[in-house]
Parts: C-alpha cells; structure tokens; sequence
C-alpha cells in the first residue's frame, strides 16, 4: 500500500483526505448495532442517544464510529455519483481514459 502522504488519486485528490479507521468501527460494532435496534425498535428516544454520544462536548468512542462509518457510505455515495456522472458524459470530468485505483473513468 502505497503512503499516503504520497498517494496521488487523480481526480479524486479532493475528496481523498481521509483515511477510516475500521479498527474503530470494529472495537464498536456490538454497540452500533445495539444504537441501530434500539432506535429501530423506538425502546429509546434519539434525543438520549445524542445525549449518550457527548461528554462534556466530546464525542464518546461509540459516537466517533458512527462517524466513521457514516464517512465510508460518503465515499460510496460520492463514487456512485462520480460514475453515473462519467457513464453519463465521459467528458464531464474533463479527461476521458483516465483511471483511479485501476477502476476506468469511462
């Protein structure tokens, strides 16, 4: 894997500058998926779980891999977008042939 201090993304530099810590996600799942029933089954209100995810102003662990998951459905988002925009007009992102990762623009 390359450094990031180095990686070069193309196109793709701009929203490249952030790298998830999925260590955190994993030392978290058990309570995410605990947050995500009890919000599904409505046995707790939000308004306590927002409260829950703050210490004196300071997200909790817990609240900080939310956040990190939350940025890796961004970037599948963003990436979805960016290939129905290419698929749509290969020109729309001014240069055509390019590829990112090994994945074609066009």
């Amino acid at each position: 894997m390359a450094d990031r201090s180095s990686a070069d993304y193309g196109l793709l530099n701009g929203i490249a500058s952030h790298r998830t810590n999925t260590k955190l996600i994993e030392e978290n799942w058990d309570d995410m998926l605990r947050l995500a029933g009890s919000l599904k089954l409505g046995t707790v209100q939000a308004t306590s779980i927002m409260k829950t995810l703050r210490i004196d102003d300071h997200p909790t662990k817990l609240a900080q891999a939310v956040a990190e998951l939350g940025r890796i459905d961004k970037t599948i988002h963003a990436l979805t977008y960016i290939d129905e925009q290419t698929q749509a007009d290969p020109d729309a992102i001014g240069s055509s042939g390019k590829s990112v990762g090994g994945f074609s623009l066009v």
